[in-house]
């Protein structure tokens, strides 16, 4: 597979994976959104949210794999990439927060029963 077509394969499965709330592109930030907005996102297997980590590798080693300097655009692309995962999770970690386990199951918190 080529580079190009790695990197647009890989965004749009991300997007395709994004709630609905986040917009036709799945980039809007969106923050209060119930763990079930989430689910699609939240796979806790090898081929869920890790493969979107081993993508991120792949695509910064293509980036500087060449022997040039990479280019602007791609490295631009990748980080903001990264910084959109970075903000799903830390999303996620709210949520945790309050109560909600990443698996989008209700937890108990200090105020209720187990």
């Amino acid at each position: 597979m080529d580079f190009d077509r790695f990197v647009l394969d890989l965004g749009a499965w991300w997007r395709s994976i994004q709630p609905l709330e986040r917009g036709q592109d799945g980039t809007r930030r969106v923050e209060g959104l119930p763990p079930s907005a989430w689910e699609k996102v939240r796979v806790p297997s090898k081929n869920g949210f890790y493969l979107f980590l081993v993508g991120l590798t792949w695509w910064r080693k293509a980036i500087h794999a060449s022997s040039e300097s990479p280019a602007p655009e791609h490295v631009n692309a990748w980080q903001t990439f990264v910084e959109d995962i970075a903000w799903v999770t830390t999303v996620w970690g709210l949520d945790a927060a309050k109560g909600w386990a990443i698996s989008g199951k209700r937890k108990a918190t200090d105020n209720e029963p187990a």
